[in-house]
């Protein structure tokens, strides 16, 4: 309990400290559910850590504005849609981290049937898994699949962002989760040297977050794999993804399924 308090005493005094004099430009991360977020979140709170740079993730049922931003110096928001103002994304250096929404699609099946957390609000900010779950266990996979594509708020709700964002804010890079799985040691270096890390520290934390490692085949981090969609969802959604979102996948940069 003590160490906490003094834990807690040290962070507020950090963030005290950056509102009356900032160490250095405020950045801006968003990044969505399924898109490597929890990944993302862990090498930045680490290499920010390290430095005393001040850290802080804003969930997606939270709101935060630009008094926030100034005691904190580095936010990572989740799923933006309200809880930064567009104006102020604007206004920072803003990297957006991303993946394929077909992916997105293909990693929602088990992450909804059975191997997301349900306990705190964050784990489900809207509910949809809660409301999936009963309904996906008692169908198979390509069911499922057709299931999610129907019901699936959450996935119109991540592709109308990430457009957005491309186009509004717009970021001054974007990391795909296909870059993460490739290339880490690239990705890493883009996603916190710009924040005010070394990158002399870049390899140390390319070898402690190795993607690899994060994976579990029968845990929540089950693959991780850019292109897994292409072997997991059925033709037929496929096709309808193609005629629903190819105006949008086109945008993003994503190439049409053929």
């Amino acid at each position: 309990m003590v160490q906490a308090n003094l834990n807690r005493a040290r962070t507020l005094a950090l963030h005290a400290g950056e509102f009356l004099r900032p160490g250095g430009p405020p950045g801006i991360v968003v990044s969505h559910h399924k898109c490597g977020s929890v990944w993302t979140w862990s090498v930045i709170q680490h290499a920010c850590r390290r430095h005393g740079i001040p850290a802080r993730r804003v969930h997606t049922h939270q709101r935060r504005g630009a008094i926030f931003q100034r005691a904190c110096r580095v936010v990572m928001v989740m799923d933006f849609k309200d809880n930064m103002p567009l104006e102020h994304l604007q206004s920072c250096h803003l990297i957006h981290v991303t993946r394929d929404p077909r992916g997105i699609l293909g990693s929602m099946l088990e992450s909804h049937r059975s191997t997301h957390p349900l306990s705190r609000p964050e784990h489900d900010p809207w509910g949809e898994i809660a409301r999936n779950r009963a309904a996906l266990q008692t169908r198979d996979d390509d069911e499922g699949y057709r299931w999610l594509f129907e019901h699936s708020d959450y996935l119109a709700r991540v592709i109308e962002q990430m457009v957005m964002i491309e186009q509004t804010a717009p970021p001054a890079d974007r990391i795909d989760l296909r870059d993460i799985a490739t290339d880490p040691l690239d990705s890493i270096r883009r996603l916190v040297v710009p924040l005010g890390v070394p990158e002399s520290d870049v390899d140390e934390l390319a070898e402690r977050f190795a993607f690899s490692k994060t994976r579990n085949s029968k845990g929540h981090h089950r693959r991780g794999e850019p292109d897994s969609w292409r072997e997991e969802l059925p033709a037929d959604v496929l096709r309808s993804f193609q005629n629903r979102w190819g105006n949008e996948l086109e945008r993003l940069g994503y190439p049409a399924w053929d």
